[in-house]
């Protein structure tokens, strides 16, 4: 079993697909979720993807909070199922709308702060953090967003240290972690110290 499985210890899928509440939720951010997709394939203004992004991170919030013992809500399961944050993450990159990227900074840093362990574990989370990082850093955009989502996972490594082989993939060599855990390390430091 490798670390990320281990972890997860499975995502601990206990929410009842019955429940009334949890379909309304699962509708409602799937609505959501599918209105944000549009922004690929039009020109969606900024001022409604950003106001999206905050609609997606309270459900997926409120939801995490509501379940916090029992597991995996729909909407927690769907977003990583469906790679969502993968998806966003790619999307600001491509600055997709314009102005994008300070935005999905803060969402990941607040759903990296705040979901269990079991979901930061998952590949559709953990990944997409770090090729934020390093786009973030190298672009050197952003820099205090960029910082604030680097305290975010330094804050719940220091939690939970077993995280940090996560961050690191087998196809990388020493140098190339090094490289990257100081451009993080510079990144931080030129926001906070410079």
């Amino acid at each position: 079993m490798d670390l990320a499985s281990s972890l997860r210890g499975g995502l601990g899928l206990s929410w009842k697909k019955s429940s009334s509440n949890n379909q309304k939720n699962e509708s409602r951010f799937i609505a959501l979720w599918n209105e944000f997709l549009q922004c690929q394939n039009e020109e969606m203004e900024l001022d409604r993807a950003i106001n999206l992004l905050n609609r997606l991170t309270s459900i997926i919030l409120e939801e995490e909070k509501q379940n916090r013992d029992m597991g995996a809500g729909p909407c927690i399961e769907y977003f990583l199922n469906e790679r969502c944050l993968s998806k966003i993450v790619k999307l600001a990159e491509q600055d997709i709308p314009q102005g994008i990227m300070p935005t999905v900074l803060t969402m990941a840093g607040t759903l990296y702060a705040s979901l269990n362990r079991r979901f930061l574990a998952h590949i559709s989370m953990y990944k997409p953090i770090v090729d934020l990082i390093r786009k973030g850093s190298e672009s050197g955009q952003d820099k205090s967003k960029v910082a604030t989502l680097i305290n975010s996972v330094i804050l719940k490594l220091k939690e939970d240290p077993e995280l940090v082989g996560l961050f690191f993939t087998h196809t990388q060599t020493e140098e190339q972690e090094i490289s990257f855990l100081r451009r993080i390390y510079y990144s931080f430091r030129s926001c906070f110290f410079l």
